[in-house]
């Protein structure tokens, strides 16, 4: 039986047991496949006779986690504050269940490759850009990602004015900063944030000419 007429059901491949034929897509097939850790996905046949998918995507997970946790081990680095800062920054961009997940990875916001699973990569670019210790990391974009040219430290006070002028809005099902919104509504953006500083609801003080 040639590879195309294969059927592949039942057999393993690395952590996926095949469960079913799932679809077809671009001419290629594509099975429903079990994971040891629990998870289902789908993945095209030819990567899984080749190898070159052998899990959910926990197996390099898992690798790049022990990769970097010997990395810091190594350098005598798990106990500083930076990986704290990393961690967190990774945690809001990744992490569904972190409290400020739908401001960061919700909204799109991810790290660079370069510093993902390579803390080392993050550690030096922050020593090299002035880190010290009470300093905070800050986009300089907020609608951009987590990048070397992105990111400067600052203090808490000024990270913390920079949060009020960036203040996240749910409105109507969408969620962007203040600046965003009055940009896209064509407000004035001092009168809005006065507006919300008095108390006003969102959709008062995002109308134009507010009803009292």
């Amino acid at each position: 039986m040639n590879g195309k007429n294969q059927n592949i059901v039942g057999n393993q491949y690395g952590c996926l047991t095949v469960q079913k034929l799932a679809y077809k897509k671009s001419r290629k097939l594509y099975y429903t496949c079990l994971c040891e850790c629990g998870c289902e996905v789908d993945v095209r046949k030819d990567q899984l006779i080749r190898g070159i998918t052998k899990s959910c995507g926990c197996l390099q997970k898992d690798i790049a986690e022990k990769t970097m946790t010997e990395n810091m081990k190594k350098h005598g680095l798990s106990n500083h504050p930076l990986h704290r800062i990393f961690n967190s920054m990774k945690q809001r961009c990744y992490n569904e269940n972190d409290k400020g997940f739908k401001y960061y990875g919700g909204r799109g916001i991810s790290i660079c490759n370069e510093w993902l699973n390579d803390f080392e990569a993050f550690y030096n670019w922050a020593i090299e850009s002035g880190y010290q210790s009470g300093l905070s990391i800050d986009r300089i974009d907020v609608k951009g990602n987590y990048t070397p040219k992105n990111c400067r430290f600052v203090s808490m006070k000024i990270q913390n004015v920079n949060k009020k002028s960036n203040v996240f809005i749910e409105y109507k099902g969408e969620t962007k900063t203040l600046s965003e919104w009055c940009e896209k509504l064509n407000l004035k953006y001092s009168t809005i944030y006065m507006r919300l500083n008095r108390g006003w609801n969102i959709d008062k003080a995002f109308s134009k000419k507010p009803t009292f």
